[in-house]
């Protein structure tokens, strides 16, 4: 009888213990300190990714359907493909450049019809040809970003005709304008502002950069499992109908994950670190997959990347070395610009246009350059202007409108 009771106690005492623990364990977490702790070790992530020199190949698969189910995007063999690119990222404190080749996509040849027709009216052409082909071409990038400052250069390589199409390679279109601009927070923190505007996401997503300050830093906890923290964000600046979400290990805070859902429906672009090696002492990712659905018209544009890491070293220094004489576009002294504006005819007048000589202009220098081009205004010395003065000075800007509509066509 005796024995039955202290069985009996030790069971009661068992179940009070096991209370306890899991009323402990269903106390609501501060969800603000779970993101700043998880912001942290991201940031440590990040931290140990620096002074080092990444080297990525890549093979990119492209498809169309005539509709979208979520969840359902099958790869299929007849896919487009386009292998052996190449993506080299090199950070070395606070400055970071990334060189290499970004795949150009075609149109759902109805589509590309239609605009082509739409075009020819529009502008008086004989005939405008869109590419039709899932994969156009490439373009060359070379990019540099340190702090604030971000300078962006494209060249497009020459478009390969397809196999059933006779004739040798289109001509490339020429070099784009080497753009350089400031911004208010990181530049490598936000959409760049080149033709893809993605190289800041290559950067983040290839090299342990902090995904928790790409774009926005408004995190909310989504879910939460014993392995896995995901977190949103709705919305940020310059995403409307968006919403990002990042999976990061619970323990780590390694990246493990990166969504950006835009539009209505919602369309994917979706990073997975699908594996990891070591280098230094440090996990680095090693295997990296990108899906993303475009949506053209009434077909859907399926994107399929597979990275693959070549290396990883340390980087002494940074290589970037842009072509002599090249046109920049300069848009320090435009105001605000972004990736959504940056194209806009008021922002274009407000930037200065010059040749690259080796280094970018100091602000005193391009403060003069937009004087003598006509985009600042004269600082004057008051009313009291000699005609020694004044005479100058208006020959001054008639040169300076003549060398800023000489320079206009050629950008």
């Amino acid at each position: 009888m005796e024995g039955a009771k202290a069985k009996l106690k030790v069971l009661t005492i068992a179940l009070i213990v096991f209370a306890c623990v899991a009323h402990a364990g269903a106390q609501p977490v501060d969800e603000n300190s779970e993101v700043d702790r998880l912001v942290k070790l991201a940031q440590q992530w990040e931290d140990r990714s620096s002074d080092l020199l990444w080297s990525w190949t890549y093979d990119v698969y492209v498809w169309f359907t005539d509709r979208y189910v979520p969840n359902q995007d099958v790869y299929p063999k007849g896919a487009a493909s386009r292998k052996g690119l190449e993506i080299q990222i090199c950070k070395r404190g606070q400055q970071v450049v990334i060189s290499g080749q970004f795949p150009t996509f075609g149109l759902p040849p109805s589509l590309a019809s239609r605009l082509a027709q739409s075009y020819t009216q529009q502008f008086g052409a004989k005939q405008v040809h869109l590419p039709t082909e899932p994969i156009g071409g490439t373009v060359d990038i070379l990019s540099m970003y340190e702090d604030k400052l971000g300078v962006e250069y494209t060249i497009p390589r020459p478009t390969t005709p397809p196999p059933h199409q006779s004739g040798a390679a289109m001509p490339p279109p020429p070099p784009m304008p080497v753009e350089i601009w400031k911004s208010a927070t990181e530049c490598r923190r936000q959409r760049n502002l080149s033709s893809t505007g993605e190289e800041t996401l290559f950067i983040t997503l290839l090299t342990m950069d902090n995904p928790l300050r790409l774009y926005t830093d408004a995190w909310q906890i989504a879910t939460a499992t014993s392995q896995t923290v995901t977190l949103e964000a709705n919305s940020p600046a310059g995403w409307a109908n968006t919403t990002l979400r990042v999976v990061l290990q619970k323990g780590s805070g390694r990246l493990l994950r990166y969504e950006i859902l835009a539009g209505i429906p919602a369309l994917p672009d979706i990073w997975t670190i699908r594996g990891f090696t070591t280098y230094s002492g440090i996990m680095v990712p090693a295997h990296v997959t990108r899906k993303r659905v475009v949506r053209f018209d009434d077909r859907w544009m399926h994107i399929l990347y597979s990275f693959s890491l070549k290396s990883v070293s340390h980087a002494a220094r940074c290589n970037f070395h842009l072509p002599l004489g090249s046109i920049v576009v300069d848009y320090r002294l435009a105001g605000n610009v972004t990736f959504e504006n940056h194209a806009e005819p008021t922002v274009l007048q407000r930037a200065v246009q010059y040749r690259w000589s080796g280094s970018i202009p100091d602000e005193f220098n391009l403060r003069r350059m937009a004087y003598e081009q006509g985009k600042l205004p004269s600082a004057g010395r008051g009313l009291r202007a000699t005609w020694a003065l004044f005479v100058p000075g208006v020959l001054l800007l008639v040169v300076a409108i003549y060398l800023y509509r000489r320079m206009r066509p050629s950008v």
